[in-house]
This record gives C-alpha cells, sequence and structure tokens, in this order.
C-alpha cells in the first residue's frame, strides 16, 4: 500500500470512530489539474474531542506523520496512550484537555519541539510536571487551569515569549510574584493568599496584566494607590483584603479601568459613595443573601470604572445617594419584604428571603427625588417610607418609570404618584391596593406602560381607571382578579397594543373581545 492510500485509509478509520481530518495540498496548480489533488495532499489536523476515544484508537495517530494539528480533549486517555505523540514531529496546536493525562504523559508532550500552542486545561498535571515543558522553546500559548505556586511558576518562566490568557495562583512569595512580572506575558491573574510584603508592588505596571484578582492578601492603602493607577489595569478584583478608602483613587484618574471590584474589605459604604458617586449614572442596591452582605454597583459611569461594592450595608447609609448627582436610573431590592402579597400567590422563590433589613425611609427617599437627572426608580420589597415620604416623589421633575412592588402600598400610599403626571411606565406589581386607590392614577394620561401583576385586592372596577390612561400602549395584570368585566372596561382604547392578562375570570372569548376591540392590533392579547 503506497503513503498516498494509507492516509486515505487513516482518514477513514478515523471517521467510522467519530473523528475529523482536514487535509493540506502542495505543489502547483498544474500537478493537480493534471493528475489530481490525492496525490498532492497530506493530513493535517485531527479533530477527535469528546468522542469517548481510547489509549488504543490513538495509536492511528502514530502513522500520520504530517500531522500539525491535533484535538483530542474530552476523552479517556491516559499516559500510555499519549505517547504516540513522540512520533509526530512535526505537530504544532495539541489541545488535551479534560483528559487522564499526567505528569508522566506531559513528558511525552514536552518531547514535542515544534509545538506552539497548548491546552491542557481542567487535567491532571501537577505544578511538578510542568518541568516537562522547560525545553519547549517555541511555545507560544499555553492554556491552562491548574493553581500555580512557586514551583510551577519557576518552570513556566524559563519558556521565553510564552504568554497566558490567564493564571490562578496560590501561596507565591514574593519573589515569584516578581517573577511574573519579569517573565511572564499574561493577561488575567489572580492572587490568592499571598506570602510577603512586597507582592503587590511587582505587580505594578506588568507590561501586559490587564485584569487582576486579589484574595485573601495582605496590602497597604499605599500599594493599593498605585496598583489602581497602573496605566495598564483594565480589571481590578479585591476581596477579603483589609484595604480602606485611603487607598481608593478616584475615579477622573482611572481612565483606563473598566471595573473596579471591592468585596469585604475595609471600604466603607461613604467611601465607596463619596470617591465614586458623583461618576454614576446608574446605582443598584440589593442583598446576595449571603453572610448579611448588601452588593452596591455603579454603573455607566460618566468616567472611570463601573464599580462593585459588597459588605455591610445600614438602611441609614442609605442617604449616601446624594452623592450621586448625576443618578439616572436606581434600583433598589429588600429582600425580607419581597414576600409581601406574593406569598399569597404562592409564587415565592428563594431569592426573595434572607438577606440584610435594608429599606428605604422618608429621609433616604427625599433625598433620591431631589437628584435632578433621576428618570428610572425602582424600589423592590417592603420599606420604611410612608405615604406622606411618598408625596416627595413630586420633586422628581425627570422621573419617567417608576417601579414599587411588593412593598404593601394601600390606597393611601399610592395618591400621590397619581401627581407624577409625566410618567411614561409604572410597575406596581404585587401591592396592597384596591380598585378604589386605582382611582388616584387615572391622572397618567401619558403612561405608556403599566403592570399591576399579584395585585390581588383589585377587581373588575380598575378596569374603569385603567382605561383613563389613554396613551397606555402595554398592559400586564398576571394573577390579578379582574376578570372579562374588567376586560370590557378596556375595549377601544386608542393607543392600546399588548395586553397580558393571566388571572382568575379571563376566558378566552374575554380575551378575544377585548383584541377585536382595539383599534391598534400588533402583539395578540393572551389569558393564562
Amino acid at each position: 500500500m503506497t503513503w498516498i492510500d494509507l492516509q486515505y485509509q487513516l482518514a477513514e478509520q478515523i471517521a467510522e470512530k467519530r473523528g475529523d481530518v482536514s487535509w493540506s495540498t502542495w505543489g502547483p496548480a498544474w500537478l493537480h489539474e493534471t493528475f489530481g489533488s490525492r496525490y498532492f495532499s497530506e493530513i493535517v489536523t485531527v479533530h477527535w474531542e469528546h468522542d469517548n476515544v481510547s489509549d488504543d484508537d490513538i495509536k492511528l495517530l502514530g502513522e500520520i506523520s504530517t500531522l500539525e494539528e491535533v484535538y483530542i480533549a474530552g476523552n479517556p486517555i491516559t499516559d500510555r496512550g499519549i505517547k504516540v505523540l513522540e512520533r509526530l514531529p512535526r505537530v504544532r496546536k495539541l489541545s488535551l484537555w479534560s483528559t487522564r493525562v499526567s505528569d508522566d504523559g506531559l513528558a511525552s508532550v514536552g518531547k514535542l519541539r515544534n509545538l506552539e500552542v497548548l491546552d491542557i486545561k481542567h487535567s491532571q498535571f501537577t505544578n511538578k510536571g510542568l518541568v516537562h515543558l522547560r525545553e519547549m522553546t517555541r511555545l507560544r500559548r499555553l492554556l491552562l487551569s491548574m493553581w500555580l505556586n512557586d514551583e510551577g511558576i519557576e518552570h513556566l518562566a524559563t519558556i521565553p515569549r510564552l504568554s497566558f490568557k490567564s493564571l490562578i495562583t496560590l501561596g507565591l512569595t514574593d519573589a515569584t510574584v516578581s517573577l511574573i512580572h519579569e517573565r511572564i506575558d499574561v493577561k488575567e491573574l489572580r492572587i490568592e493568599r499571598p506570602y510577603g510584603d512586597r507582592w503587590a508592588e511587582f505587580l505594578v505596571d506588568h507590561p501586559t496584566l490587564e485584569s487582576l484578582y486579589i484574595v485573601h492578601a495582605e496590602m497597604s492603602d499605599a500599594q493599593l494607590r498605585e496598583l489602581m493607577l497602573s496605566n495598564r489595569l483594565q480589571y481590578l478584583s479585591i476581596s477579603n483584603t483589609p484595604v480602606s478608602d485611603e487607598g481608593l483613587i478616584a475615579a477622573k484618574q482611572l481612565t483606563n479601568m473598566k471595573s473596579l471590584h471591592l468585596a469585604v474589605t475595609k471600604v466603607t459604604p461613604a467611601g465607596v459613595f463619596e470617591i465614586y458617586g458623583s461618576q454614576a449614572r446608574e446605582v443598584s442596591i440589593y442583598s446576595n443573601n449571603v453572610h448579611d452582605r448588601t452588593s452596591i454597583y455603579f454603573n455607566r459611569p460618566i468616567v472611570g470604572p463601573s464599580v462593585e461594592w459588597i459588605g455591610k450595608l445600614d438602611s441609614q447609609d442609605l442617604t449616601l445617594v446624594e452623592h450621586v448627582p448625576n443618578m439616572e436610573k436606581f434600583y433598589i431590592q429588600s429582600p425580607t419584604g419581597a414576600r409581601g402579597v406574593f406569598a399569597e400567590a404562592k409564587v415565592v422563590n428563594e431569592e426573595m428571603d434572607g438577606g440584610p433589613e435594608l429599606q428605604l425611609d422618608d429621609a433616604s427617599l427625599s433625598r433620591l427625588t431631589q437628584l435632578p437627572a433621576l428618570s428610572d426608580l425602582q424600589i423592590l420589597g417592603v420599606q420604611d417610607f410612608s405615604a406622606k415620604g411618598l408625596t416627595a416623589l413630586a420633586n422628581a421633575k425627570q422621573l419617567r418609570a417608576l417601579t414599587i412592588t411588593s412593598a404593601g402600598l394601600t390606597d393611601k400610599d399610592i395618591a400621590p404618584i397619581g401627581s407624577l403626571t409625566q410618567l411614561q411606565r409604572l410597575n406596581l406589581s404585587g401591592n396592597g391596593f384596591s380598585s378604589k386607590g386605582m382611582q388616584h392614577l387615572t391622572s397618567l394620561t401619558k403612561l405608556e406602560n403599566i403592570e399591576l401583576s399579584v395585585c390581588l385586592r383589585l377587581d373588575s372596577e380598575a378596569g374603569k381607571s385603567i382605561r383613563e390612561m389613554t396613551s397606555l400602549k402595554t398592559i400586564t395584570a398576571k394573577l390579578t382578579p379582574l376578570g372579562d368585566e374588567g376586560l370590557r372596561h378596556l375595549h377601544g382604547m386608542p393607543a392600546l397594543v399588548t395586553v397580558d392578562f393571566r388571572g382568575p375570570g379571563i376566558t378566552t372569548k374575554g380575551i378575544r373581545d377585548l383584541r377585536n376591540s382595539l383599534p391598534v392590533v400588533n402583539n395578540p392579547v393572551t389569558a393564562k
């Protein structure tokens, strides 16, 4: 059998086991035109990933000396089978992630002196085994997911011009971190539990580092300031590290940074609001239901990075919103009150429980409404403000969207909302006001979208008030007992396009009659 015939036979055998090969041609065009490409082609790539390929199966690869790229990841291949690679000197790219190959098998990989790209993520290799890669001088890219210690970094640092997309490390000494600065080309780096007091200094102005994650580390405020000013860093995350407000750099000085994450540090709510609040256009506050902690997000900054802070936040800290003068959107979730009347409807999920007590009071709400750019206010869960406090909403002249859900609002509470005649979107789902209270909202003639889901005290009479909102394009009322009679009050609404009613008393006929009455018909009205 000729070499040409053998190649095609091997390709068929690989295909029978769900593998795939790629060919490369050589020689001038006239040869292919005269004799056909079959005689001037060779297999250069094998794709054989996640096909339950065994050690015995990959013996076939040893017969294809022309291979340049081998992808055999996700298979139960062991050190015994991987020895076949030693017969493939031309291999430039190799994918071995999620296999059973260990350090001994990595010795066979180390003999591929032409290898340029190696992927060994999620495998059984150890830091000690990386010694087998030290002589691979042509290796340019190495993909790892293992935790690297001093020994592993020292092995990798001997390979010239090697680059990494990301590395995760544990327990590095100052000397090894210094080695990363001098010899390791990496874009994303995680430093966890480092030893020493100078490691942070060695990461300043790393020539390729863009994202840095620091976990359970000791560093000073001065070191943090120097690191933040490192002009190449775009993403910086610091958690369980005792840095304070003194270590923070103003957003205007962080023009290259895109994201800053501060979790369980000594940075205070006051510090993060005062230093980064002035640039944020969106602020979100919610409990992550873990260890009595709250997350604050400062998003869409005018300049500088988006900022996330995780720590202990008390209700009185909510008055700090006055430090966000450019805020356009504010979101707050109070998980302890998120059950509300949703519990009655039996649609409660686990995310509605737990977390710290975090509630807006009248003072905090008043400060929010005084922010000149506020156009979207979203409040989820029972709060500590009163009906009188809600009258402050009238100060929010730019407010166009208002959400107050599961907050226990009564007829008296929603009365001030009727003065917000500029509103275009309103969501009052999960509250306890009645159809009589809905009459307070009939003045909202510019409203285009309203949601009244799980408002269990509303009945068909609420439809009369909704009908007065003549600009409405969308109405959503899931599990709200309006019934067909309530739908009849909505017949002929001039702008109505989309309605989603799902609840007791809603029939197919009621939905069909409503749809047929509307002058504008787009998405079908639905009932479930």
